[in-house]
């Protein structure tokens, strides 16, 4: 652990805020939920909460199936990067932030693929050109996004069916039914 050197004052109802610096390294925005620790000593720990870390065994054996029952890459995400990752080039995406296209798609809630628009980068630092199509669906809990699960094809042998999108709103459905 290392200090900051910021100093805040506690207002009347015992809020701090958390400098604009730290939330930005952090990626943590508005409306993001905070865990709090407390250890012996006195020390005060603030991690952001990500739902869908708490169910990442769950999504590697969802994400392992449908993989294998599809042939494709099929990725499980918090709202900022890859939590699990199964098929082709898995390697190449396991626990890279997602790209602020995906990140946009995410934020609409709805179930996007490439057979309505054009490809795009799933993770920063990606090359949309390499993608065959793409489907990605999101994960929402209580009305809050937790995540989701991307699946895409590089092959150009074999593009994403309707059947694969169902696939993927049903393990989505399934993970957040797990959270309630």
């Amino acid at each position: 652990m290392r200090a900051t050197g910021i100093i805040r004052r506690i207002d009347d109802l015992g809020r701090i805020v958390l400098p604009k610096e730290i939330r930005k390294n952090l990626k943590i925005k508005e409306g993001d939920m905070l865990e709090i620790y407390v250890q012996d000593n006195g020390i005060i720990l603030l991690e952001k909460y990500e739902p869908m870390d708490s169910l990442a065994k769950l999504a590697d054996q969802y994400v392992e199936v449908i993989s294998n029952l599809t042939g494709h890459t099929v990725c499980a995400t918090t709202d900022n990067y890859i939590i699990s990752c199964a098929g082709p080039s898995k390697k190449d995406y396991l626990r890279k932030d997602l790209s602020n296209d995906t990140i946009d798609i995410l934020s609409e809630r709805i179930t996007w693929s490439t057979k309505n628009d054009a490809a795009i980068k799933i993770i920063k630092d990606d090359i949309k050109s390499k993608y065959i199509s793409q489907i990605i669906v999101p994960i929402i809990d209580d009305g809050d996004l937790i995540g989701s699960i991307i699946m895409f094809s590089l092959d150009p042998q074999k593009s994403i069916t309707d059947s694969d999108i169902k696939i993927v709103q049903l393990a989505t459905s399934l993970l957040s039914k797990q959270m309630e």
